[in-house]
């Protein structure tokens, strides 16, 4: 050994004997929210045991390093941003090194995906007044509430925003056309979880009016009467 690596030896010998302890490790994680696939979500808070780490960004993205022991498990928690459900538990995550082939996808370390949904869904209701001819002018009723009326084809268009699983019943409200049948027709619909495109088709028959016999302007003959007997008139004296 040369006389230059003693000294070297030594000093390397003298910081491993002075007991500092080593940083913990970091571990890269990327968590991304999504309101829908392929829809990223900004403004979510994330919590890695309890504490918060950050919120995601305009790309739906947060990139964070998080330190301990390798193995350690982590729960993480998330908090949706308003006119958002809550996501379904989040996984525990376990502390450890990602390798790949690909500098980006080891750079990007655990990936973390976090669903909210949106708190209400948006859908549209077509109804179509339909059969032999279109009827214009029907009422549209949703849950007893007038929206809108059909044009001139027999169609109306009525947009609707409501909570996923919500049940709604339109309504044909044909008072105004009593010779059509059948008479306010109705049809029930559920929301799903996305957003949804309704339709209502309504063939309706027209009823032909009843016959009306018109009265003849010829006056009816009149039944004939008996003539009325006459009496015997007495000439002469009255006895007394």
């Amino acid at each position: 050994m040369s006389r230059r690596a003693i000294p070297a030896l030594f000093v390397a010998l003298a910081l491993l004997g002075c007991g500092e302890e080593a940083p913990p490790p970091r571990f890269p994680v990327t968590f991304t929210a999504e309101a829908d696939p392929g829809e990223r979500l900004a403004a979510v808070s994330v919590t890695a045991n309890g504490a918060p780490i950050g919120q995601t960004g305009a790309d739906g993205t947060l990139h964070v390093d998080l330190t301990g022991p390798e193995g350690s498990p982590v729960q993480i928690g998330a908090t949706c941003p308003e006119g958002h459900r809550a996501p379904a538990a989040l996984p525990m995550i376990t502390l450890r090194r990602v390798v790949s082939l690909d500098p980006a996808t080891a750079a990007l370390g655990l990936q973390v995906s976090v669903s909210c949904p949106p708190a209400q869904r948006h859908g549209v209701v077509v109804v179509r007044a339909g059969g032999d001819q279109a009827h214009a002018g029907v009422p549209v009723m949703i849950d007893g509430r007038e929206v809108a009326r059909t044009d001139a084809s027999g169609v109306a268009h009525v947009a609707l925003d409501m909570q996923p699983g919500q049940s709604f019943g339109v309504l044909l409200a044909t008072n105004e056309f009593p010779n059509l049948r059948p008479q306010s027709p109705r049809q029930s619909f559920v929301f799903p979880d996305g957003d949804e495109l309704f339709v209502f088709d309504q063939r309706f028959e027209v009823e032909a009016p009843p016959v009306v016999r018109r009265r003849s302007s010829r006056p009816r003959p009149q039944p004939q009467q008996a003539p009325t007997p006459v009496l015997p008139v007495r000439i002469g004296p009255t006895r007394r």
